[in-house]
């Protein structure tokens, strides 16, 4: 075992196979500056493409292999709410809403373990008939754990596809896999896509307004009682995205850590970077899990 481990932590790239941006581009500087960092292993927290189709996901798929990282030791992605609803079509957004209703949310899940099953073949499925949550054992010491933060369409609380909500059968479900015996000893660590925090408005902040602006369709519902979860099973760090921030916070000693900013920041300097996560098993070592900011 490695007395080393390092983990780059990647978040809403939202990749199109019709590239009008130069996300491709991008996505592969910001593959090139992971490999220079010698990652052990690359964790992705949601909205890995943007519309919710194979193209997309193709596209995704060519540029991890490229960059040989697509392999089951070295790669675990968790579902963002474009993998389900998509994203909406710039002539026709007022569609979005009835789009989000007609989506099929199971078969998007279905779809989205099919093409990365081979990635998967290292993970374990604790719950009978369901992709999520479950776990992967990497470097002998960790578990990550990915989650299903997205919600199904609501007009009230989820009609543009983008807020979460953990359901009462995923709450069990979760709570299962956290308080599984034979995790006990491992470093658990929990993918997700929605983020937990409360941003302070700053009217003078692009990043602030934006979300002051999206507070109602950008959310997790019923965050706390998921954090009351990671507190009582003592995680130490949950990885997430959403916001196009990266960030690290601490609440209630558990360390948050954001890099949805990795690809396309929303933020007014338009930095992209991303967080490097080292894990020291050496017993002398004083702070066994240190983040740092790379730039892009």
């Amino acid at each position: 075992m490695k007395k080393i481990y390092k983990l780059a932590h990647i978040s809403d790239l939202h990749i199109p196979y019709k590239d009008r941006r130069g996300f491709t581009k991008r996505f592969e500087d910001l593959m090139q500056n992971i490999q220079k960092q010698n990652a052990d292993h690359l964790a992705i927290t949601g909205d890995i493409i943007d519309n919710a189709c194979t193209e997309d996901y193709n596209r995704v798929k060519e540029i991890l292999m490229k960059y040989d990282f697509y392999h089951p030791d070295m790669l675990t992605i968790t579902i963002g709410n474009h993998e389900i609803f998509g994203s909406p079509s710039q002539h026709e957004v007022y569609m979005f809403p009835y789009i989000c209703k007609k989506t099929n949310y199971e078969e998007k899940i279905r779809q989205f373990y099919m093409v990365f099953k081979d990635i998967m073949k290292s993970a374990l499925f604790p719950i009978k008939n369901n992709i999520f949550p479950f776990y992967k054992i990497v470097s002998g010491k960790i578990a990550l754990i990915g989650i299903n933060s997205v919600s199904r369409f609501s007009l009230k609380y989820n009609p543009k596809g983008s807020n979460g909500y953990i359901e009462k059968m995923n709450y069990k479900n979760i709570i299962t896999v956290l308080k599984l015996n034979k995790l006990k000893d491992y470093v658990k660590v929990i993918l997700i896509h929605h983020y937990f925090n409360k941003e302070k408005i700053n009217k003078n902040i692009i990043q602030s307004l934006w979300l002051a602006s999206e507070k109602q369709t950008m959310k997790l519902h019923n965050k706390k009682i998921l954090q009351k979860a990671f507190e009582k099973y003592k995680i130490p760090l949950v990885l997430h995205g959403h916001s196009h921030i990266t960030e690290t916070y601490m609440q209630n000693r558990i360390k948050y850590v954001n890099s949805s900013g990795a690809l396309y920041p929303f933020t007014e300097s338009k930095e992209r970077s991303y967080n490097l996560i080292t894990f020291s098993f050496d017993k002398n070592e004083k702070e066994r899990i240190k983040t740092e900011k790379v730039e892009i």
